[in-house]
């Protein structure tokens, strides 16, 4: 399950403005200055509910 928010979230108090089960997830961690990143790959239905800069909240393991 994948939480997104909006880009001017600040409490993160909700599930989110949307949710999303993937099809997909691949997390990725490298040595550099952007080294955390992820791939999902989901339902062409939430095409209209991702846009750009929105804040991404998903478990991992840490």
């Amino acid at each position: 399950m994948i939480r997104l928010f909006n880009s001017d979230e600040k409490k993160f108090l909700s599930n989110g403005d949307h949710v999303i089960n993937p099809f997909k997830l691949v997390e990725t961690k490298k040595k550099s200055l952007n080294g955390w990143f992820i791939e999902v790959e989901c339902s062409i239905e939430h095409k209209d509910i991702i846009v750009k800069d929105m804040l991404v909240c998903h478990p991992n393991e840490i």
